[in-house]
């Protein structure tokens, strides 16, 4: 059997070798190590990875689990076998970074997913998925993030006959959803130790008061700005009254200047617009 699955080691974790099919784990954020268990114990030849996925040859199913590496859009096209993303979210809401933390920050719904790996960023059709409840008052971040792993690892393995099917076809995602970032979990936040609920009632309030500042200071910039166009334009009626000739050559640089200016930021603008993964 091929092992030049990924850009790196590969271990097998299988304890004998056995007819069974073959699954490679790639895990990262989250540790696999009983899901690749509660495969073995279901008969597949499990190998384990954590590098960049290269190839699927050989292998009968393809699962990443906190995999910190986007698969490669040659593989996906190339692949025989199914490659599958178990995500603590309930998609299409929550794709990317901290699921656990922006359900309950963004008040939208608390689950777990099983889906076909895309091009895109937790995109891919659904094969399973399922709402998880959370009391937020009682139970910490950590808490949570334990929950849905758990849950998603069951979701999994209670459906892993079909998911290994190639013939089951996933749904796809409805609606918009949301995504995040790593770098946008708040600044503020206390940690994974924290309670949900009041830690979720202090990052609001913290971020209610931020942007009553930021309004605060933009109002005053805007009457800064005020005033000083007034300044502005007593200095042009006094260049006028002295000298309104150089006034009207000072004028013309200035303004063919802004056009110029004008005319770069346009090219700007239009050369972003078409640039992929512009924001």
């Amino acid at each position: 059997m091929p092992m030049d699955w990924v850009h790196g080691e590969v271990v097998e974790v299988s304890t004998a070798h056995t007819d069974g099919r073959s699954a490679l784990v790639l895990d990262g954020t989250h540790e696999a190590r009983d899901l690749c268990a509660a495969l073995i114990d279901r008969g597949w030849r499990v190998f384990r990875s954590s590098e960049r996925l290269l190839s699927t040859e050989g292998l009968d199913l393809v699962v990443l689990y906190g995999f910190r590496h986007i698969v490669p859009t040659e593989v996906l096209e190339a692949s025989v076998a199914r490659i599958v993303n178990l995500h603590i979210s309930y998609l299409p809401f929550n794709r990317g970074a901290h699921p656990a933390f922006w359900c309950f920050f963004d008040g939208t719904p608390c689950g777990v997913t099983v889906h076909d790996v895309d091009a895109g960023l937790d995109t891919g059709p659904i094969l399973a998925q399922e709402c998880i409840e959370v009391d937020p008052w009682s139970l910490t971040f950590d808490d949570a993030y334990w929950r849905l792993r758990a849950a998603v690892e069951n979701l999994f393995l209670e459906n892993l006959d079909a998911i290994a099917d190639p013939v089951t076809k996933g749904r796809r995602q409805l609606g918009q959803g949301t995504q995040h970032r790593v770098a946008e979990l708040p600044p503020a936040f206390s940690g994974w130790s924290a309670t949900i609920g009041p830690e979720v009632e202090r990052l609001l309030q913290l971020a209610h008061t931020q942007a009553a500042e930021d309004q605060r200071l933009i109002d005053e910039i805007e009457s800064v700005r005020s005033a000083n166009n007034v300044n502005w334009m007593d200095i042009l009626r006094l260049a006028f009254e002295s000298s309104p000739e150089r006034a009207r050559e000072i004028l013309g640089r200035i303004n063919a200047d802004d056009q110029r200016i004008s005319a770069l930021l346009s090219a700007l603008s239009s050369k972003n617009a078409n640039q992929p993964g512009a924001r």
